[in-house]
């Protein structure tokens, strides 16, 4: 699959196609890191799947991130390629109510990671997140509070929802089973479903 890196410590700009894909015939996905204090990775196609192996990963390593109705598309075209998609940032996540982020083609297991390692950050999901196809696991990890305000939808995958401080939702989850597994809040405040 090999490795493809953008990064700076400032503003990083990545277009075009980026491809480190496992062997056609063995061979597992492999790992492009697109990075930056401010990232842009507006159109960007990133391609890490495999044919016979694992998928690969995508991760994205902005300072905040407002993901809005392109970036989830563009998302969206990487899970539906086969390839894992990770959000890790210091600062916050929002999914804004105008985006969907939505796994419809490929019979791949791929997951939708979103992280925030900051001191006290929150993820905010105000838009969708949905599956047709294949298996889509998410993995939601804050270090404050996580706040489902929209549906998620991934009914042959897991959710797993771990947070510093509480978990709320007011949006519908479908085709999922919480339970004491996948339903974490390391830090004792509500947790209200």
């Amino acid at each position: 699959g090999g490795i493809v890196v953008l990064w700076s410590n400032q503003a990083t700009r990545a277009y075009g196609t980026i491809s480190a894909k496992g062997g056609e015939q063995s061979g597992n996905g492999g790992l492009v890191e697109t990075s930056g204090s401010d990232l842009d990775i507006g159109g960007i196609r990133v391609d890490a799947s495999s044919s016979n192996g694992k998928a690969g990963q995508w991760l994205i390593d902005p300072t905040n991130i407002s993901i809005n109705a392109a970036t989830a598309a563009t998302y969206s075209t990487s899970l539906n390629n086969g390839t894992d998609v990770i959000v890790s940032t210091d600062g916050t996540i929002t999914l804004e109510s105008t985006a969907t982020i939505s796994k419809t083609s490929g019979n791949q297991t791929v997951k939708l990671e979103l992280i925030t390692t900051g001191s006290g950050k929150d993820i905010t999901l105000s838009g969708i997140i949905s599956a047709s196809s294949g298996i889509l696991n998410i993995i939601l990890t804050a270090t404050g509070k996580i706040k489902v305000n929209n549906t998620v939808t991934t009914p042959s995958g897991a959710v797993t929802l771990t947070a510093g401080d509480a978990i709320t939702q007011s949006g519908a989850m479908t085709g999922t089973t919480l339970t004491a597994k996948t339903l974490k809040n390391g830090g004792g405040a509500a947790i209200t479903l």
